[in-house]
């Protein structure tokens, strides 16, 4: 059963979500609150709920403009409910879908820091110099960030491959620079 919820955009002209709205209208599936994997008694059932809620008649205005999605909510039903027209917009879709596709932002970063760069700390809390012979890799190698806080890296990620790590006390991102060295092979870089 579907649940009544207001849409996630605003047809008030003007609105700070202008923008939103243009994306949801051309946006079927979004219009409808279906994925794109619905099935037509899917649709056709979500659309049927959505115009009862939304029907002109019934719809309240706010300054007399009419705040209903009535119109995008009619031609999602058009595009979606005839099999030609929703594989053609599927292929559209799609194609948008991959176009807008970016990096993640995790991968994002503002500054690249090589680890030579960074404090190692052999043991929890410390800087100093290891005295066991076990103990000649660092645990976690530490840098100030521009807000005081800092970034760290722990001889786990290093082994796992992360180079981008968060600063602990702000949003900054920053990318370490190491080579990776197979054990046995020395001389070699990765």
């Amino acid at each position: 059963m579907l649940e009544r919820s207001s849409p996630s955009y605003s047809l008030l002209p003007g609105s700070k979500q202008s923008s939103t709205l243009e994306a949801a209208l051309n946006d079927h599936y979004a219009t409808l609150h279906v994925p794109p994997t619905a099935d037509l008694p899917t649709i056709r059932a979500a659309y049927r709920a959505l115009i009862l809620l939304h029907h002109p008649d019934r719809a309240t205005t706010i300054e007399g403009i009419n705040t209903t999605p009535a119109q995008a909510l009619n031609e999602a039903w058009r595009v979606l409910g005839d099999l030609n027209r929703r594989e053609a917009y599927d292929r559209e879709y799609m194609r948008q879908q991959r176009k807008q596709e970016v990096a993640p932002s995790s991968l994002a970063y503002a500054v690249s820091i090589d680890l030579s760069f960074f404090t190692p700390h052999y043991s929890e809390g410390t800087s100093a110099e290891p005295e066991a012979e076990d103990s000649l890799i660092p645990l976690e190698y530490t840098h100030l960030c521009r807000c005081s806080a800092q970034f760290r890296i722990t001889l786990e990620q290093l082994e796992e491959g992360v180079h981008i790590v968060q600063c602990e006390g702000c949003s900054e991102r920053c990318k370490v620079e190491y080579q990776v060295v197979e054990s046995g092979d020395e001389n070699q870089q990765a």
